[in-house]
């Protein structure tokens, strides 16, 4: 079955930002970005995501910062995007590979089993779904309508499992809706030349 286009289920829609607990999120992440995108200020301003989308997130509508919970995940992560759009690897250098630590009180859960049973979702269909194909006809994949869901009731950060590392999940962090007491602490060096 083509998830690409899979309508929301009627428990998911129904659903009102009051009723999803939200529980405090903290740990590392870590990031890959191309070198030109590698100044502290770009790092996570999430423009890269507002312009083209991702799988949590539809083009031109807001910010989603993409990192992983382990560094092998980052990886992964990179050279799957790679494969799914066709690209030569040789066109993924030079890179810059960083991590941070944060804490965010508003925090979703989607790898716990319980959270998506409330939402009437399974891990396989958030990460089986075609979001390139469902981007490219105008149309938002069902992980991006749950980002946008998420985004849209103040979730400051998502925790969601990986498409290209079974054992690996990723967050997706929406820097639109940090907090003020929201804690996000970069590892780069004072003398970092970005």
């Amino acid at each position: 079955m083509n998830t690409a286009f899979m309508p929301l289920s009627p428990s998911f829609t129904a659903l009102e930002p009051a009723s999803v607990i939200l529980s405090t999120l903290q740990g590392v992440g870590y990031r890959s970005v191309a070198w030109g995108y590698a100044g502290r200020k770009a790092i996570l301003s999430g423009e890269g995501g507002y312009q083209f989308g991702g799988r949590w997130n539809p083009p031109g509508v807001f910010r989603a910062v993409y990192a992983s919970c382990m560094l092998e995940t980052a990886t992964q992560e990179l050279l799957y995007g790679q494969r799914t759009k066709g690209l030569p690897m040789q066109g993924l250098l030079p890179r810059v590979f960083l991590s941070f630590e944060f804490r965010c009180e508003q925090g979703l859960d989607l790898t716990a089993e319980e959270m998506l049973e409330v939402w009437g979702l399974t891990a396989t269909a958030l990460t089986t779904c075609d979001w390139l194909a469902a981007q490219a006809q105008g149309k938002q994949a069902l992980s991006q309508q749950v980002g946008l869901w998420a985004w849209q009731a103040g979730v400051e950060v998502m925790k969601v499992p990986s498409s290209a590392h079974a054992e690996g999940a990723n967050w997706v962090f929406f820097p639109e809706n940090f907090r003020p007491d929201s804690q996000l602490l970069l590892h780069l060096p004072s003398d970092w030349p970005l």
